[in-house]
């Protein structure tokens, strides 16, 4: 059994506390019966052992909360203690300096939060220290384990869906944040925090790096935020695929999110009232013939998204693979995001990849680490 360090214990460490109990806790089977075939017993297979935030009152209110006997204030402490063999960052991104490279350098496998660096450069940086010290590193991408997303990868998998020539993701709502929340005085925030979500789909499903980006954002200062609130992306890539996204948070009315692939043979549409939350409906159209529609009821598809993340990179320790949500992989989502606040910065100019440090040949499916 995995055991799992926790750093910093924010509102986004209770969604991988859930998260981790219910997709990797043990499970007896049904409640109060016998397991069965179609539900047999589950041991665990991680349990979080240690918590760590520099907050001495936030830590212990969140390990009382969750009955996490371990606890610590620095980072290097919990590397030090020999009680977890896999770390989670949860911490905001200006903190990633203080915790990824500790963690790397101990010899410690990490699951860091997206975006997992301040910039591309900076992200690279991570995901060259782990080649050279030989531990897995993964970005939690959530979004990507939705079940209209998964159904929508396993249809692009298959040869007779053909060539992916158009890609869209699009998500609207009247989003406001908790009052006091940190982020609401940062520069980069419906991209950095949400929009990235929507842009990393994307590119999860093209499976190949951009070339190049160009990038509109929007700010509303006067609401009391000091970064963007509305962000329009198209992406450039190396053959004729067209692929672009779109996420705000201010549409007054009718919250929608929807995603729009095309390939040579057949078209998929997927849409929910929000991204993450709410029933999605999934339909796959070929060519002259009737299309086959899925609907996925919202039973709580968010926390166990977060413990599917983490499951994935046990998965790759386990097989000694690269996770598929590995720094590497995301190294596309961030580059891409990267360009897109200089790109906005232009006024919406074409930039590429390479201006913020990453070179696209080496992002592609299949270049060896490193």
């Amino acid at each position: 059994m995995h055991r799992i360090g926790l750093v910093g214990t924010g509102r986004i460490a209770h969604w991988h506390v859930a998260g981790i109990r219910e997709v990797l806790g043990a499970d007896p089977g049904h409640p109060g019966e016998a397991a069965t075939p179609a539900r047999p017993a589950r041991a665990a297979r991680a349990v979080i052992t240690a918590v760590c935030d520099p907050d001495e009152g936030v830590r212990t209110a969140f390990a009382e909360r969750h009955g996490i006997a371990s606890r610590f204030a620095t980072v290097a402490d919990l590397v030090a203690s020999g009680e977890v063999d896999v770390v989670i960052d949860v911490t905001p991104p200006s903190a990633r300096p203080d915790v990824v490279p500790v963690v790397l350098e101990a010899g410690l496998p990490i699951l860091v939060e997206k975006p997992f660096g301040n910039s591309a450069i900076e992200a690279l940086g991570y995901t060259e220290l782990a080649r050279r010290q030989g531990v897995p590193l993964a970005v939690n991408q959530n979004f990507r384990w939705f079940p209209e997303i998964e159904a929508t990868k396993a249809a692009l998998a298959d040869p007779d869906f053909g060539s992916l020539r158009y890609l869209h993701h699009s998500n609207f709502q009247d989003r406001v944040l908790p009052e006091g929340d940190w982020r609401a005085r940062d520069e980069r925030l419906e991209l950095a925090i949400f929009g990235v979500h929507i842009l990393d789909r994307v590119l999860w499903l093209a499976d190949r790096p951009p070339v190049a980006v160009s990038a509109v954002l929007r700010r509303s200062p006067s609401l009391g935020y000091q970064g963007e609130l509305f962000t329009a992306i198209q992406l450039f890539f190396a053959d004729d695929l067209v692929a672009s996204m779109t996420s705000s948070w201010l549409s007054a009315g009718l919250p929608e999110a929807r995603l729009r692939v095309d390939g040579e043979h057949a078209s998929i549409e997927a849409t929910r009232w929000h991204a993450a939350r709410g029933d999605a409906r999934w339909s796959l159209g070929y060519r002259g013939a009737d299309p086959v529609s899925r609907y996925y009821r919202d039973t709580g598809h968010f926390a166990p998204a977060f413990g599917t993340s983490l499951a994935r990179l046990l998965d790759a320790i386990e097989t000694g693979t690269e996770p598929v949500h590995s720094g590497r992989n995301n190294l596309r989502t961030i580059g891409a995001l990267d360009a897109a606040y200089l790109s906005a910065s232009r006024g919406g100019a074409i930039t590429t990849l390479e201006e913020v440090g990453l070179d696209p040949a080496a992002l592609l499916p299949g270049v060896p680490v490193g």
